[in-house]
This record gives structure tokens, sequence and C-alpha cells, in this order.
């Protein structure tokens, strides 16, 4: 009879606030009859609190390690939920989701000195979770046991950042295609402009990327030109990487490399090759003639006269486009007609013929000639150097220039 228990149910009508009591104070005396002194404080421990609110949160937000945009995230980013509650709570049970399905692994830590008032939720992303906006649930107690009401990013508590997109595909590029500014959209020579486009495919904002990185080579060298990159105009994803090629540039195909980041930090595959069939040569040789010939259609190839024609014929070391001729006659220009300028057939625009009828007032003399003075260059637009001699004989030339005289 040394030890009595005294318990009593808490009821939802009971006020909140320290439960006191009193014992000894009816009844209650040893076996003679001496009555009990009246108790009302314990003599070991503390006492006990009633408390039957739920407890609250005052604020959540949610951050990302991401080291380029705080509401992104790829696999090896941390996402931590940091959380403040209005009493103190147990350890929260937090859980995760990226895309709708759960992520693994939450780990939970009190940043309020052990108070109880904050706490942090962090998972570490990797490449099994799924791309999509993250999302969460907080669950917990408080030290007397009352539940928090389940929380989610659309409760309505104060909130720094709760939207966060995991990110772990890299970007993909499209479109991509390679041209001159040359007339010949294929064809370089020194001074022309390689434009490199392409776009990247964009379902979500997340998709955009960091300004690519493109290099240029020619002949398997580096290009000395600097590499401009423009983003264009009100445009998300259309990209133009553009350089000068210059003499100093090694002749031959133009090839590139596109590297690139999207905004979460995902590096693309490096492309290296156009979606369509584009290319570009770099030409910055100036085509030459391998056989230039001076023929007369007069009986005698060494003499012309009045109504005769004399021909250059020119060979060039590569198809050519439109060389100017031009002749003279015992030192003065052609008096006649403008000389006619043919393609030999079947040539591939390698061998030209230029034709020049001779009329009474040319003078006597030797017959000259010159070839692209005026114009004349290879399909790269390298000009010619001019030519005034012959450097090939053919059946029928005059090698020395033909000797004109007119009619009598």
């Amino acid at each position: 009879g040394t030890s009595w228990t005294c318990t009593y149910t808490l009821v939802e009508n009971d006020r909140q606030g320290s439960v006191g009591f009193t014992i000894g104070n009816t009844s209650g005396a040893d076996l003679a009859g001496n009555r009990l002194a009246p108790v009302t404080a314990v003599t070991e421990g503390g006492g006990v609190e009633f408390d039957k609110t739920a407890p609250t949160l005052s604020a959540v937000s949610m951050s990302s390690t991401n080291v380029n945009v705080l509401t992104l995230a790829r696999a090896g980013d941390s996402v931590t939920l940091t959380i403040d509650s209005n009493s103190p709570i147990n350890a929260p049970s937090c859980a995760f989701f990226s895309g709708g399905h759960a992520i693994a692994d939450v780990y939970t830590l009190d940043i309020s000195s052990l108070a109880g008032t904050s706490w942090n939720c962090t998972v570490s992303m990797s490449d099994a979770d799924v791309d999509g906006p993250i999302t969460f649930t907080i669950d917990g107690t408080d030290l007397a046991g009352n539940a928090l009401e389940t929380v989610t990013p659309d409760s309505d508590i104060a909130s720094s950042t709760r939207v966060i997109t995991f990110d772990k595909s890299p970007p993909v590029v499209s479109g991509v295609t390679i041209e001159s500014s040359n007339a010949d959209a294929t064809l370089a020579k020194p001074g022309d402009t390689i434009e490199l486009s392409f776009s990247t495919d964009i379902d979500s904002t997340s998709d955009s990327i960091n300004v690519p990185s493109c290099m240029f080579m020619v002949g398997g060298q580096a290009v000395t030109g600097e590499v401009e990159i423009e983003l264009g105009a009100g445009s998300t994803r259309d990209w133009t990487c553009t350089v000068e090629l210059a003499e100093q540039d090694t002749a031959g195909m133009v090839s590139f490399t596109i590297d690139a980041t999207d905004l979460a930090g995902n590096a693309m595959v490096q492309v290296s090759t156009v979606s369509d069939s584009s290319s570009v040569e770099f030409d910055k040789a100036a085509p030459t003639f391998t056989s230039v010939s001076l023929a007369s259609s007069n009986g005698d190839s060494s003499y012309a006269t009045t109504g005769d024609t004399v021909t250059v014929t020119i060979v060039a070391s590569e198809a050519i486009a439109d060389p100017s001729c031009s002749f003279t006659v015992g030192g003065a220009p052609a008096a006649g007609a403008e000389p006619d300028v043919d393609e030999v057939a079947d040539s591939a625009g390698t061998s030209w013929t230029c034709t020049y009828t001779l009329v009474s007032d040319d003078r006597e003399g030797s017959v000259g000639f010159t070839v692209g003075e005026a114009s004349g260059a290879d399909l790269a637009g390298n000009l010619l150097a001019p030519v005034t001699t012959v450097t090939g004989l053919f059946e029928g030339s005059c090698p020395a220039g033909c000797a004109y005289a007119p009619a009598a």
C-alpha cells in the first residue's frame, strides 16, 4: 500500500495547457488514520502539457544545387525542401516525385540546433529518375503526436521557390546545314563567309541551350578566322555560326563540330554532320592555263587576210566561267566586231575558244590576244591571271602570232 497511480484520459473538451493534480485533498491516510497532507507538485521529473492543436508550417521552399539555373536539376544535383514550423515537430516524412515517379533515399536533417522548428529534406537526383517537374508531400507530427496536415506544392504556405524541373536528357539539334556566301554556295574562296545553321529541338524551356561552341576546319586544319555565334532574332532555338575564310587557311572541304549544353547543364552529343546534303569546298588557288594556242583559218596558217578568222583555244586547269578575250592587229586594238567566246563542247568548262574575224580596217601586222584581263574565274571566283602568249602548239597554229595582210 505504499505506491499508487492515479490515471486520467484527456478529452477534446479539456483546455490546452499544463496538467495539474492534487493528491490527498479529500481522502487518504495511513493505517493508523493519520491523514495525508495534500500534494500538488511532483518531486521527480517534469510536468505534462496538454496540446491538442495540429502543427502547422510557416514556410516551405525548394532549392536545387544546379550551378546554371536554380529552378532546374540534372542527374547528380541535390534538391532540398526547407521546412519551417510554427512549433517544434518530430522529423518530418518527406516524399519527392519527378515526372510523377517517386524519388528514392530522402535524407532529413534538423537545421534549428535541435529545436525541431526548421528541417531540410534532401534527395540526390540520378539517371534512374524521370524527367519532369519535381513535386513533394510533407507529413509529420508535433512533440505531442498531433498530425500535420499533408503539405504539397499547392498548399497555402509561404514559399520562395516550389517549382523545380528535373532534366537529365541531353539537348538535340536538327536542321544542320552549311553554305558559303559565294555565288555558288557549295564553294568558297578567300574572303567568303561560311555559315553553319541549326536549330534545337525544344519541348520546354529547359530544352533551350546555352551559347553553343562551333569549330570549323578546312582540309583538316582549324580555320584562322574568329567564329561568330548568333541566336536568330526573336528565336530561342535557331542558331548560326559564321567564319570568314582567309588566304592562309588550308584548301579543301570545310568541316565543323557543334558542342552545347542545355540550361540544366546536360551536354549534347557532339554534332559534325549536316542534316541534308549541303557541303562547302574551299578553293583558294587561281586557275591556270595548261595550254593556249592561236590558229588562223588561212590556207597558210602563219598568215591571215581580210575575212579570215583567228582563234585562241585555251585549256584551263579547272572549270572556269566566261573568260574575257580581246585581240590586237598590227599593235592596235582589233577594228572588227567583238570576238566570239565559246565553251568547247563536253569540256566541263575547262576548254574555251575565242574567235575574231579580221576586217579591212585592221592594221597589217602580227595578231595578238589577251585572255582573262576583264573577266574569267574558276567556279569559286578565283580570278584568272591574264594570258597573252601561246603555251602549247596545235595543228594549224601560229605560235609567233599570225601575220595579217589585208586582201588586195
